[in-house]
């Protein structure tokens, strides 16, 4: 299997765009185009695998690159969550959403991370 982290820039995957499905902060090459969020994968990376230690912790200083590194993953809880409201599940996208809000707050990031982030709060509560 061959992985590509979703860090790459798109015009570094040689044209293989449409053959990923995002798995968290890796994106699996498939042997054909397929769903481009596998979110079985992403819920089990996120909630079970992952670790997101300290980062909620004002005492532990974080430079830019580490907030930058960091805000990769909000969107994958956002996508997370959003799928679970679209299927008509709000209480375990409310859930997912306040798992991302404690462990990786939206002090830690800038105002233009967070803002679609803020839109789907609200449609949460």
């Amino acid at each position: 299997t061959v992985y590509f982290t979703v860090t790459v820039a798109p015009e570094n995957t040689i044209g293989l765009t449409g053959y990923f499905s995002n798995c968290g902060v890796i994106q699996k090459l498939l042997p054909v185009k397929g769903d481009s969020v596998m979110y079985k994968e992403l819920e089990h990376n996120l909630l079970k695998r992952y670790r997101f230690r300290r980062f909620n912790d004002l005492k532990t200083y974080t430079d830019r690159t580490t907030n930058q590194l960091f805000s990769n993953y909000r969107p994958m809880f956002l996508m997370l969550s959003q799928f679970y409201f679209n299927k008509g599940d709000k209480s375990k996208a409310r859930y997912i959403f306040e798992l991302m809000e404690s462990k990786l707050p939206s002090w830690r990031f800038t105002k233009s991370d967070n803002e679609p982030i803020q839109n789907f709060r609200n449609l949460l509560h």
